[in-house]
Formats: structure tokens, sequence, C-alpha cells
């Protein structure tokens, strides 16, 4: 009697676990169910593992913005460093000097300053426009800075320095330049505008190098 009445208390005992314990295991197993179908229905929309996927998208794009972003900067030293060369150091200083007093200085020659005397440029095209600095400066060209558009050494040992001004972008001008190794500068010996940089190729140019047509900080 008395084994008897200890297994009815561990029945009755067993049999009292609340309705709210055996919904909850319930509803915890339906959810992972229905978490484990969601996992599977993604999976088979895109294809394998969705955190994969995302992942691998990610770190592709990363990538490839971190190549852009180096080769720009890349870009932008090699162009600061070719801005710092004894060239446009030079022409900077024949337009400041010229600024300040409007005269020849030992940056120009005197075809450079006003276009008169001997201009040993060469032969130039019927369609290259002559220039000198008193044209550029009353069509107001040396008010503001350029950028360097090209450079070329020529076999007559002169060098040819093409650039554009930032605050006026409708013509690429060329200064003709010599070393003089005595001074330690470049003198130009002339300018002009190249018939080959009509309006479209201007137009092209200026899309080019419109970063840096557009920075003050970076023309000289």
């Amino acid at each position: 009697m008395r084994n008897f009445l200890l297994l009815f208390f561990i029945l009755f005992i067993v049999s009292c676990d609340s309705p709210e314990k055996k919904d909850g295991t319930a509803e915890s197993k339906k959810q992972t169910v229905n978490d484990d179908k969601h996992n599977e229905d993604k999976k088979s929309k895109l294809g394998g593992d969705t955190c994969q996927v995302y992942f691998e998208d990610n770190q592709t794009g990363n990538n490839t913005l971190n190549e852009i972003d180096t080769n720009l900067l890349n870009k932008q030293k090699l162009l600061k460093a070719k801005h710092e060369n004894s060239h446009t150091i030079s022409l900077r200083n024949a337009i400041d000097l010229f600024n300040a007093n409007q005269s020849t200085n030992k940056y120009i020659t005197k075809f450079a300053f006003d276009g008169s005397g001997n201009s040993n440029l060469g032969k130039l095209s019927n369609n290259d426009e002559i220039y000198s600095f008193v044209r550029l400066y009353q069509e107001g060209y040396l008010s503001g800075k350029f950028i360097m558009v090209n450079f070329t050494e020529n076999k007559n040992g002169t060098f040819d320095l093409d650039v554009m001004f930032q605050h006026k972008q409708d013509r690429i001008f060329r200064f003709v330049m010599e070393f003089d190794k005595q001074s330690n500068i470049f003198i130009i010996k002339g300018i002009y505008s190249p018939a080959k940089y009509d309006e479209q190729s201007v137009k092209f140019y200026r899309k080019l190098y419109s970063i840096y047509l557009n920075d003050e900080g970076f023309g000289v």
C-alpha cells in the first residue's frame, strides 16, 4: 500500500507540468522549424549561403574602390610632381614678374614679351596663332593660375610647355622654352596657340583635367 501511494504521487507530479511550459516547448519547436524553412528558401533563391554571398560582393566592391582611389592618388602625385618641376616654376615666375611691372624680365625674350624681333620658334603652321605676354595680359589670361597639359622635349634642345589657365579655359597655349644652364632656369622664347588644339581638343582636355582645372590649390 505504501509503495502504491508513492507511485501515485510521482505520476501526479509529472502530469502537473504547466500548460505554459508545454505551449512554450511546442512554440520553440515550431519556431525552429519555421527558421529552418526560411533559411532554406533564401538559399534556394540566392543559390547558396546568403551570408557568404553578401560578404563576397562587399569585399569585391571594396577592393575595386580601393584600387580606384589608389590610382587617382598616384595620378595626383605624379601631376603634382610635374608641376613642381623647374619649367612650370620658371613660367610662374615669369608671369608674376610681368604682372608686377608689365616689362621684360630674365625669364622671357623680347619676342615672347611683345612679339617683336626674331622668334626662333622654327616653322609654324598657318593656323598656329602667335601670342605674347602683352597679348595674354590684355586678354586676361595672366591673372590666374595654370595647369600643365603636355610637356615635350624637342630635338633642337627646346621644350614645349602646353598649359591651360584655370580661370579661362577656352584655349591651350604653348610656351616654347630653352633651359639656361648658367641661370638654372627655363627661358621662354615664344608663345603660340597650336592649331591642333582646336575647339574639340580644348573641350577634351578640359574634361580630362577637370579635377585639376577646378582645384585652385593644384594650379601653378
